[in-house]
């Protein structure tokens, strides 16, 4: 079975998943207001103004106009070396772009140097040159490809890079860089002139932008569980991604997408820090405070622990994708005695995670087996949508959020309106998760199906009971 693209678009969240096989390989999950729009601003580009140089930090804050000033690293501000202090002044107005969200206790990460996206290619008005996706293997393809970013760029400033979907429509990338530079100049018109803090451009629509970037190339299909997110796919693919016209399908079976593909279990268990390995064995995964911990556990594997550990890293490589985590990560795995082991192990990781659309660096493992790595941060840890520091144990574990909780209830309930038309049923739930409920996702459920709310402090906050007759 090929690649495919399973998008479901649900009351506070648009999940989409890569699966392949029946097994879920990557996965994207973002909250999302009444129109279905996420709250991230990757990619938005913004006039702000310089607020202050930090020379200790070599870094500047922008002020953009959002919750948090932006941070912008030297070697994302103006110039082509030295310090933050030679590079940008207080007061400065500076178009920048947002290239990770605000993390706790964080604002934005910026640049100067915007990057424009297509499918097929990206166009880089202050760079220069043509570069291929590493996740484009051939050396002819490659060259032909190279050769078609030479091209399109023609004589206009700047530089561009062949996106992997180029592979498999190659005609794709002179329309794109077409496009994109057309947007690059749009954007320099808007800020002539401007007084900060103001928007300049705003990157496309969650769904469009999944498509954009989490699409498979070739011939794997895209299912979507939702009509308006359907058209609003097909309108997309049939302006700005050709291979993907007639790969676009509406789920209407009974049962909810993610289930019928059989992967709803999979990213049920991304809730847990642990993940089970298919031959035995464990992963457990841990968020400290400024890293990731990984620990490979034996428990119930009776085989060599070489074959362990290279079953491990490659599980490691696709929870990193699944639960989109980012930043440093240290790796334990348990001792072997195979000779040459440890490389073996680091190479396997590398190659598993090569396949990442993010970028990751393996380190050498060290003579305690312990494995580095890190991985390109763009949006927040899906742990921190799911998941939150549990009060009971002290913040040592985590728990399932309200608004987690508030999800699944309103799936079931949208679940069992299809199941049963016309039936009246109350939810009983913990208080903090119905409060959860209230706003759109309490809209959303009552315009599909005759349901009530009712708070029970006794409820667990993990729990909750669809109960028949009509609503208190």
């Amino acid at each position: 079975m090929s690649a495919r693209l399973l998008i479901s678009v649900d009351p506070g969240t648009i999940r989409a998943v890569r699966a392949d096989g029946g097994r879920a390989e990557d996965y994207r999950c973002v909250r999302a207001d009444r129109r279905g729009e996420t709250a991230s601003g990757v990619g938005d580009i913004l006039l702000g103004r310089v607020t202050r140089a930090a020379p200790e930090l070599n870094a500047a804050f922008v002020e953009c106009g959002l919750e948090r000033s932006g941070f912008l690293a030297a070697a994302d501000a103006p110039g082509d070396g030295g310090g933050i202090a030679g590079r940008c002044r207080e007061g400065q107005a500076l178009a920048v772009q947002i290239l990770a969200d605000p993390a706790p206790g964080k604002g934005p990460r910026l640049s100067v140097r915007p990057h424009f996206a297509g499918r097929y290619a990206v166009y880089r008005p202050a760079s220069r040159g043509v570069t291929v996706s590493r996740r484009i293997s051939g050396a002819q393809l490659r060259a032909r490809l190279r050769a078609a970013g030479v091209r399109a760029l023609g004589a206009r400033p700047g530089g561009a890079v062949v996106r992997a979907a180029a592979a498999a429509f190659p005609e794709g990338v002179a329309r794109d860089v077409e496009l994109l530079a057309a947007e690059a100049a749009a954007v320099e018109r808007a800020g002539a002139g401007a007084v900060p803090p103001r928007l300049l451009r705003r990157e496309p629509g969650s769904i469009e932008r999944i498509l954009r970037d989490f699409a498979p190339a070739g011939a794997g299909s895209v299912i979507i569980d939702d009509g308006a997110a359907f058209r609003r796919a097909a309108a997309y693919a049939e302006r700005f991604a050709p291979d993907l016209a007639g790969r676009i399908a509406r789920h209407r079976g009974p049962e909810p997408l993610l289930e019928a593909e059989g992967v709803a279990g999979d990213i049920e268990a991304l809730a847990s820090e642990r993940a089970v390995l298919p031959g035995g064995g464990a992963l457990t995964i841990q968020r400290a405070e400024a890293m990731w911990a990984i620990d490979v556990d034996s428990a119930g594997y009776a085989g060599p622990a070489l074959q362990l550990n290279l079953a491990a890293a490659k599980e490691i490589a696709r929870q990193l994708r699944l639960r989109d985590i980012s930043g440093l990560a240290a790796i334990d795995f348990p001792a072997m005695s195979a000779p040459n082991g440890g490389r073996a192990v680091v190479t396997a990781l590398r190659r598993a995670a090569a396949r990442d659309s993010s970028p990751v660096r393996v380190a050498p493992m060290s003579q305690f087996g312990v494995v580095e790595l890190s991985r390109r941060r763009a949006a927040a840890p899906l742990d921190g949508l799911l998941t939150e520091p549990c009060s009971a144990c002290g913040g040592g574990g985590r728990r399932k959020t309200a608004f987690a909780i508030a999800c699944e209830i309103a799936r079931a309930c949208l679940a069992q309106a299809a199941a049963q038309p016309g039936r009246a049923f109350t939810v009983r739930a913990a208080p903090d998760a119905i409060a959860a409920l209230d706003g759109p996702l309490a809209a959303a459920v009552r315009a599909a199906c005759a349901a009530g709310f009712r708070e029970d402090a006794a409820c667990p906050r993990d729990r909750f009971e669809i109960l028949p007759g009509d609503p208190a």
